[in-house]
């Protein structure tokens, strides 16, 4: 009901002045004289064939929008270099059927003819919910999968930094704080890449008529900036572990 409610709404903002009360007062208006003779059936056809002009302009103009969008996240899946091929590929299927279906809503617009048609075509432009489901999943899923490959590459740099904190310690040098440092970061590493790991399975089959979409969404996105928290603080960990390195053996 509330789904159906916010795609009311959002129809309401394309078609301004399209309701029947608001038709209906233009149209009383019309048949009220503003000069001494009375508005002709020619008349009040043309403007009621301008007003229907503009509803579909508004609307074409809502579904070119659309179009643009995901043609961005298109882009945006095909430049991934860290998602992975079955997300990409669904990803990929779901914007190119948005995309045709946007493009098919478009000729049956221009094509109405009525004030009773467009009431039915307009709304369904919302639907498709690019804005509301779409594209927050395809960021989510795209951020997540860059965030699991940066937790790799952490994972990376924590091994190394190990292998030098061992031959310093094998040269009697203290490395207990610097140790101690290097446990945090591997945990904070590990929790968010576990984090980062279940954001794109928590959003990658969500459709916009999934009444629990918006929810997930807001979840996942709780999840991935948790996951990145961890992340900064694992980086900020490795960096203070460096400059204790750089301290010992006397560089800047």
């Amino acid at each position: 009901m509330m789904k159906r409610l916010t795609i009311v709404v959002l129809a309401m903002l394309v078609l301004a002045a399209m309701p029947g009360t608001a038709l209906a007062q233009e149209t009383n208006q019309t048949d009220r004289p503003t000069t001494n003779r009375p508005v002709t059936e020619e008349e009040r056809e043309a403007r009621l064939a301008a007003h229907i002009e503009q509803i579909k302009a508004r609307a074409l103009e809502a579904i070119k929008k659309r179009l643009a969008t995901v043609a961005e996240l298109e882009a945006a899946v095909e430049r991934s270099e860290y998602v992975s091929a079955s997300n990409a590929a669904k990803l990929q299927a779901e914007l190119r059927k948005t995309a045709r279906g946007l493009e098919a809503l478009a000729e049956e617009i221009q094509a109405a003819t009525t004030i009773e048609e467009l009431r039915e075509l307009v709304p369904q432009i919302f639907e498709f919910g690019v804005y509301r489901v779409i594209a927050p999943k395809v960021h989510l899923t795209l951020g997540a999968s860059y965030g699991v490959a940066f937790a790799t590459r952490l994972e990376e740099f924590a091994g190394k930094l190990q292998e030098v904190l061992d031959r310093m310690a094998e040269h009697g040098i203290d490395v207990e704080e610097a140790g101690a440092e290097l446990e945090e970061m591997t945990r904070a590493i590990a929790s968010g890449k576990e984090k980062a790991t279940q954001v794109p399975e928590m959003v990658i089959d969500l459709e916009p008529d999934d009444p629990g979409a918006g929810e997930v969404l807001h979840q996942a996105k709780s999840v991935l900036q948790s996951a990145a928290a961890d992340l900064r603080s694992a980086a900020q960990s490795g960096h203070e572990i460096v400059a204790f390195i750089k301290r010992v053996l006397g560089r800047d």
